[in-house]
């Protein structure tokens, strides 16, 4: 289940957000909730950590990508990248 999910069956709504503002207005949904305020902390630090793992296997992709000519010249064409996102 998701954040969303979770704080929407306690009747909160997180509404639009960006990755820059999300952890914050969960933060300000959550505030007085000590029952939420411990499941959003686990939930952000897996976030935290997934996050870390992606950029970690971008940036192993795209050094794979660079020693690859087939890939490299793969990705001169448009709307073709390393991998997509």
């Amino acid at each position: 289940m998701s954040m969303r999910g979770i704080l929407r069956g306690f009747g909160l709504k997180v509404g639009p957000t960006t990755r820059r503002t999300y952890v914050a207005r969960i933060r300000e949904l959550i505030e007085g909730h000590p029952t939420l305020e411990a499941i959003a902390a686990s939930l952000l630090k897996v976030r935290d950590a997934l996050a870390d793992e992606f950029a970690g296997l971008d940036r192993t992709l795209r050094a794979m990508a660079r020693q690859d000519d087939n890939a490299r010249r793969l990705m001169t064409t448009p709307g073709v990248g390393v991998w997509w996102r």
